[in-house]
This record gives C-alpha cells, structure tokens and sequence, in this order.
C-alpha cells in the first residue's frame, strides 16, 4: 500500500541520516548523534542504529557507564578513511 511504502522509505531516510553522522563524525556519542539527527524522533534513531547494527553496518561500543560510541568501522575502511 502506499501507507506502507511512505513508511519504508522514510525507515530507510533515517537509517542512511543516522549512517552519514557516524560516518563523518568518525565515531559518535549516542546522545551527540541524536542531537545531530535533528528532525528525527529518538524512536526513528534507535531503530536505525539497531539495523545497522544487526547487518554490521555500525558497532555500538560501551565507553564508560552509561556512554555510548557508534563507529562504522567497515564502512569508513571501505571509504578508505580512518579513525
């Protein structure tokens, strides 16, 4: 249905919204990558870093209690950047 098709799309915006941050950030904060993703829910954030996640795209990485780090690791070897 349309609906659901208008629905993908915009999952799929913000998966590659989210995917960009992290790319030119090099590694990002959770909380700096929300507020970098503006004009996104934290709901639409979540569930793009979970796919990415899933498919290896993106790594979440513990910092320190309670602080977050998201990296693409592949992506950016891919691009031939580094950290």
């Amino acid at each position: 249905s349309p609906e659901e098709d208008r629905s993908a799309n915009a999952q799929q915006a913000s998966v590659h919204r989210v995917l960009d941050v992290i790319v030119r950030s090099s590694e990002c904060e959770l909380e700096e990558l929300i507020l970098k993703c503006d004009g996104l829910t934290w709901n639409q954030v979540f569930l793009a870093i979970d796919r990415l996640s899933r498919s290896g795209d993106v790594q979440l990485t513990l910092k320190r209690p309670g602080v977050y780090v998201l990296s693409a690791p592949k992506l950016m070897k891919a691009l031939g950047m580094h950290r």
